[in-house]
Order: C-alpha cells, then structure tokens, then sequence
C-alpha cells in the first residue's frame, strides 16, 4: 500500500474544534478499513500475478544466495524453476520469446534430472523452438547454444533409453546449428556439422541440395573457390542439370 507523505506546510485544520479533528481522524480511518478490504477482496488472479512478479532487488543479492548452494541444490532449483516456468503456458506455442528463452535455460541447467523419454522429447523441442525464435532475431550464439542442447537431448534418448528413436525434425535442428555456427563464422566446426547434415539428409533430394548449397557458401567464402565449384556441380547432378 502506498503512504503519502505529510504535508509540511501549515494545515488549515489546526484552525478548527476537537470535534471537526475528530471526525477527519474517523474518515482516515474509513478510507484505511476500505483499502485493506479491497485489499483482502483481490481475486485469485490478481494475488497470482502478484507472486509471479517476485525478483531479487539487487543482482548481487541473488549472486550471493546462489552462491551459497551446491551443485545438486543449483541443479535442482533451475529444474523447478523450468517446469514451473513451463507449467504457467504449457502450450509451447503462447510461449512469448522470453519466456521460452527462460524455459530453455533453466531446464538445460536442470537437464541431469530429465532422464524420462517423455521429459527429453519435450526438452529437445523447447530448445528447438528457442533454438528457430534466436536465430530469426540474429541471435546466433543463443541458438547455437540451444540446437546443440537439443541435440544433446537426442543423443541421450539414443545412448541411454531407445537406440532406434527418430526425431521427425532432426535434418532442420542440424542445420539450425550449422547455420549458426557458419554465422558466428565458426568455419571449422561448420564444417563438420555440414558432414552430419549431409548423413542425416541420406537420399532426400531437397535436404541434400541444402547442404550442397551450404558447402557453396562455405568454400566460397574461405575462398576455396575449387571446392565451391566441385560441391555445385553435385548439386546440379542431384537436380538432373545436363
């Protein structure tokens, strides 16, 4: 509740009875019961949005309490925050960016404790989804960080729980960390994921011709104009070009 402050310059009123002070005291007094029962009154919605705005006042207060916790207690607590997070708009989809952006986080750090099939599938497409909304915003660092963590997600699906799983979009979630890396001009590391890219596509025309005309851009940047050339002329192969 908000208190004004006092006026410090001389009140009119001190020039009237006990009884007109009097009956000033008991409006005070009516306006404060009627706050505190609107206050009492609020809807559940109102009292819920009032507990999702709770923060930290200064970020080394939060710096200091995190601090203060172990490894497992860190893990723990992102994973919580994650679900939570999630729980409020469990239809990915009405995520707003930030949020989704914050989702992905938190349950990236808490990702120890996904070990269900279930709980990994949902986290490979949070991240994918983050993975897309950053880069169309040319965030490029954020959705590598966010494709690799998705693939993550795959690979542990494969080692620890189903061997033959097979994620419906993992061509598109390759090339999302591909381009970003070429982006960040990580060209090396490009590089090697254009080899994953090209294994995950197998005979799919179209996905092939997408690698093909990444390795273009590629060679041609580095100015390996030869290899640009070799990885085009595949291309037009593939195409039935004479």
């Amino acid at each position: 509740r908000k208190v004004a402050l006092p006026s410090s310059s001389p009140s009119s009123s001190t020039k009237k009875g006990l009884k007109d002070d009097g009956k000033d005291d008991d409006q005070e007094d009516l306006k404060e019961e009627d706050q505190d029962d609107d206050e009492d009154n609020a809807t559940e919605e109102e009292q819920k949005e009032i507990k999702e705005t709770f923060s930290f006042v200064h970020d080394r207060i939060h710096e200091s309490f995190y601090k203060q916790m172990n490894e497992d207690s860190r893990i723990s607590l992102h994973h919580r925050i994650g679900m939570l997070l999630k729980q409020h708009k469990p239809d990915q989809a009405n995520l707003q960016k930030q949020n989704l952006f914050d989702v992905a986080r938190h349950l990236n750090i808490g990702s120890p404790l996904i070990t269900s099939l279930e709980g990994l599938i949902d986290l490979i497409q949070v991240n994918h989804i983050a993975s897309k909304e950053a880069f169309q915003s040319a965030a490029f660092t954020q959705s590598e960080s966010f494709a690799e963590s998705a693939l993550k997600a795959v690979n542990e699906i494969h080692t620890k729980i189903e061997p033959s799983f097979q994620y419906d979009q993992m061509f598109e979630l390759q090339m999302l960390l591909t381009e970003s890396k070429y982006l960040l001009q990580k060209f090396e590391e490009t590089e090697e994921e254009l080899e994953r890219a090209r294994e995950i596509a197998g005979q799919d025309k179209p996905n092939l011709i997408t690698v093909l005309r990444m390795y273009v851009s590629l060679h041609n940047n580095l100015g390996q104009y030869s290899k640009a050339i070799k990885f085009g002329y595949e291309a037009f192969e593939i195409l039935g070009a004479p």
